[in-house]
């Protein structure tokens, strides 16, 4: 008996199968491209997405197919995914770091107090989530709007594309802005006053529920076993929770992927919630808090890939020490606009502190350096009872040890380093191998390998460094208002 986690990213899909004693026995990934047609727009054909998935069909050994019992998902969070009544695609999925509903997020906070839209949903409007998103399309593409059937989330239409069914999961869902994350409904006010037909939207679910069989079509085509059971899997922090093994006993994990979150397992709704930071459903029937900023590994990646032009990541990283504590080289990471803790969709990522004599290590430091502050800012944002003590750490970036010494520095606490880093592919592995039922941190095998521990010489230095940062955003943005 094998089962299979799926972690559908932002650049790439994810995959890992288990056997019957919950050991890794393989895992890979399939990557597809990104659409940017615009300033802040920033797309993805979901096609790719399900052919990302026959890809990795077509290259699984014939007696994990024959003996693959559930496949479950793990997905980034938010992107809009629109059918028509023949279950067509009607434009690409609008993602979650798209930043062209402004406007809409305005329009939702002049209808509701900061107070009622907290109430109402837990969270408060932000260009990332869905309801923005469809807004702007029933504004700016009526031809589009007045043909939707059905509307889904990114790792949803996966399940559709093996199923047939429309359904997501109440994690996913808490991002959207139209779910009553409290109660786990969708919210009938937020519907009723954007006038929005609750028919289009998918049923929800515990992560853990089944969904149905997978298609016969699909099954005959890559002699899958007919039985396999899909799982409806959950939002990409969710399920990296569960990977993580925080569950359970209010701990803390820190994702250094495309974009930095920093989640903490909450074991009940919180009484107080200011809408500061994210409170949404979990993967195994609770909650959890957590910030995001909107650009961390991507930060790193654009430098690399549009500034140096390489793929060399890793190389560039390699080069840079952090025994000079005169650097005075500083990296604002707002290439998206961010969201924690300023929630501003236009704020503008820049360097400060160019000099002549400033090298290509130094650049790079400013820049692993400026996501460590960035993420600094989403961490005082928590309140004292539930600040994390120490962190887990998963996500592409956890490959750099430097960068998580900086991070370890910064913060003034413990990062503990797991023995894998793609917690979201084994995340949803777990959902399908304990499908229906709670899982339990005992259900969890993946162990720490190693603890970095901040030093107390660093920790000043970053602390003094991280207190002149923190001033350069309002600044900028007296300067920005200048300029445009």
């Amino acid at each position: 008996m094998y089962v299979m986690g799926v972690d559908l990213g932002t650049s790439s899909l994810k995959y890992m199968i288990l056997n019957q004693d919950k050991l890794i026995i393989l895992k890979g990934s399939e990557e597809y491209p990104l659409l940017t047609p615009k300033p802040l727009f920033f797309e993805q054909n979901p096609i790719e997405w399900s052919n990302a998935l026959e890809r990795v069909f077509s290259k699984l050994d014939k007696n994990i197919k024959e003996n693959l019992s559930a496949i479950s998902f793990g997905g980034q969070m938010h992107g809009l995914v629109m059918l028509d009544k023949n279950k067509e695609i009607l434009y690409p999925a609008i993602l979650w770091n798209d930043q062209r509903n402004y406007d809409e997020v305005t329009k939702i906070s002049e209808e509701f107090s900061l107070k009622e839209i907290v109430e109402l949903t837990g969270n408060i409007p932000l260009t990332g989530f869905t309801l923005p998103k469809l807004l702007w399309v029933k504004k700016n593409m009526p031809d589009i709007y007045i043909k939707i059937n059905k509307i889904m989330l990114p790792k949803d239409y996966l399940v559709f594309y093996l199923t047939g069914e429309y359904s997501t999961d109440y994690s996913d869902a808490s991002g959207t802005l139209m779910l009553d994350v409290k109660n786990k409904c969708w919210q009938k006010k937020i519907l009723e006053k954007f006038d929005i037909d609750e028919n289009i939207l998918p049923t929800l679910h515990n992560s853990s529920d089944e969904i149905g069989f997978i298609k016969k079509s699909i099954a005959d085509k890559y002699n899958i076993n007919a039985n396999c059971k899909i799982i409806a899997g959950g939002g990409d922090q969710a399920v990296a929770a569960l990977g993580s093994g925080i569950i359970n006993n209010q701990e803390a994990i820190l994702s250094l992927g495309t974009s930095g979150v920093v989640f903490v397992d909450l074991k009940e709704f919180p009484k107080k919630n200011n809408g500061k930071l994210h409170v949404f459903c979990d993967a195994n029937y609770k909650y959890h808090c957590m910030g995001v900023m909107l650009s961390a590994a991507g930060s790193l990646k654009w430098l690399a890939n549009n500034v140096y032009e390489t793929n060399y990541i890793n190389a560039l990283v390699n080069e840079i020490e952090i025994t000079d504590e005169n650097h005075r080289l500083f990296f604002n990471p707002y290439l998206s606009g961010e969201r924690t803790p300023i929630n501003d969709p236009f704020a503008k990522g820049c360097f400060y502190g160019l000099e002549i004599g400033s090298k290509r290590k130094d650049i790079t430091r400013a820049v692993l350096e400026g996501v460590s502050f960035g993420i600094r800012d989403i961490f005082e944002e928590f309140p004292k009872a539930i600040k994390p003590k120490r962190l887990r750490v998963n996500g592409g970036g956890t490959k750099s040890r430097i960068w998580l010494e900086i991070i370890a520095n910064t913060l003034g606490i413990e990062l503990d380093i797991l023995e894998t880093s793609d917690t979201v592919a084994y995340g949803a592995a777990l959902l399908a191998f304990y499908r229906n039922k709670e899982i339990t941190n005992d259900d969890i095998s993946i162990k720490v390998v190693e603890t970095i521990k901040p030093t107390p010489n660093l920790t000043s230095y970053y602390e003094k460094k991280y207190n002149v940062y923190k001033n350069l955003y309002p600044s900028l943005k007296r300067i920005e208002r200048i300029l445009w």
